[in-house]
């Protein structure tokens, strides 16, 4: 702990290429986060995003999108102010929605958000030199120049002295950051409860188990885990407590066959199979091919690949009356991913949020099909269905 303690003291800056690489990320991400918001859709997670395998610097990735999420906000009142062309881009002026952009202008505006953040609110060092995937300036001098006046007046009307005052103005109910618990879930299909819980103090980690979920382990918040030898292995897996209730409200019991019908990438279908066990099964259905590949991924790294049948399918495409599913006993569904939907984390929700856009959806029809085909499975015991808010949740 005293070494982990001065090295934190001590923490060295960034080099240039790692704030390259760590803005070209994280400015992709955040494009991706915008369309799934302007189109109204559930899209991945932060942390599923952030964790990708092509993302070399997770942590710094993770906190650069984080922070150019909550000041969205207080850029587009700036690029609004502007107006003209970097309005438009930016998505800024009156009826500049997302309706047509292609995924290379999506993620120009991704870039062009952190690259503002980093500019007006963040650490603008080096931020001249990153360019945009067409070699071209991902804002040009002008618009920098234009933004940094715009920045000044807009302090100067609202009577404040910081950057960081004037975009405080613009988050909900100008509260403070709520830090959250870190949690991390034990993979019992390879450690004991007690045994993870051991291993973590013998360390210096100052954890305990869940008043609710007997094996989710506490942490303090900003516990640092992605690089700990037993979530690497899969010993242990990050899963937030919120993530992990639909399939403790389920509790399927030793040896049950269980479907998880909107199963990527995988948390929730890997705690299944560690309830389940190896006497049991999963069947495990995604219509996305690419996040059933890292659902394919986790089930190897925590050993429940023997557990779990993955297939490449839409749920509601499932024949209930097929003699493969005649022995399921128990039916999760959770379109809406509770893990991720929580505000937290949920990159796509907070974007909803920030844009004054309340998100509500046009998928009332897929929910109720959704509900008509997981009670067709005859020999099911136990159904979860989480909904997309508190009325739709069964």
């Amino acid at each position: 702990r005293t070494r982990r303690a001065r090295s934190m003291g001590k923490r060295r800056k960034p080099d240039a290429q790692t704030l390259l690489e760590t803005r070209a990320d994280a400015g992709a991400i955040v494009g991706a986060l915008l369309r799934s918001a302007s189109a109204k859709r559930k899209g991945s997670s932060i942390k599923a995003l952030t964790l990708a395998a092509s993302v070399k610097h997770k942590k710094a990735t993770h906190a650069v999108v984080m922070e150019t999420i909550k000041h969205v906000r207080a850029m587009k009142s700036l690029f609004g102010s502007i107006g003209g062309d970097l309005a438009a881009v930016m998505g800024a002026d009156e009826g500049a929605g997302g309706d047509g952009l292609t995924a290379a202008e999506w993620r120009a505006r991704g870039d062009g958000f952190v690259y503002a953040y980093e500019l007006l609110f963040g650490a603008s060092r080096q931020l001249t030199n990153w360019r945009g995937r067409d070699g071209g300036d991902i804002l040009t001098p002008e618009h920098v120049e234009a933004l940094t006046r715009a920045l000044e007046k807009a302090m100067s009307k609202a009577k404040v002295t910081t950057a960081a005052a004037f975009a405080e103005r613009f988050s909900p109910d100008n509260g403070g950051t709520v830090r959250y618990s870190r949690t991390a879930r034990v993979n019992t299909l390879k450690i004991s409860v007690n045994d993870a819980l051991d291993a973590f103090r013998e360390e210096g980690y100052e954890c305990a188990v869940d008043g609710l979920i007997d094996t989710l382990l506490v942490f303090p918040a900003g516990t640092d885990l992605h690089a700990h030898a037993l979530v690497k292995d899969g010993r242990v897996v990050l899963q937030g407590r919120a993530s992990c209730l639909p399939a403790a409200a389920l509790n399927p019991e030793k040896g049950w066959a269980c479907i998880d019908g909107c199963a990527a990438p995988g948390n929730k279908t890997t705690q299944l199979a560690a309830m389940v066990g190896k006497e049991g099964g999963v069947y495990a259905f995604d219509a996305d091919a690419q996040r059933l590949k890292r659902l394919k991924e986790n089930a190897r790294t925590t050993g429940s690949d023997a557990i779990i049948r993955a297939k490449c399918q839409d749920f509601l495409t499932v024949d209930p009356e097929a003699e493969t599913y005649a022995s399921v006993r128990a039916l999760l569904l959770d379109p809406s991913c509770s893990g991720s939907g929580t505000e937290v984390n949920r990159g796509d929700i907070m974007l909803r949020h920030a844009l004054g856009d309340t998100g509500d959806g046009d998928d009332d029809d897929d929910a109720s099909r959704r509900s008509s085909h997981v009670r067709v499975f005859n020999a099911v015991r136990a159904i979860i269905q989480c909904g997309d808010d508190d009325d739709d949740d069964d």
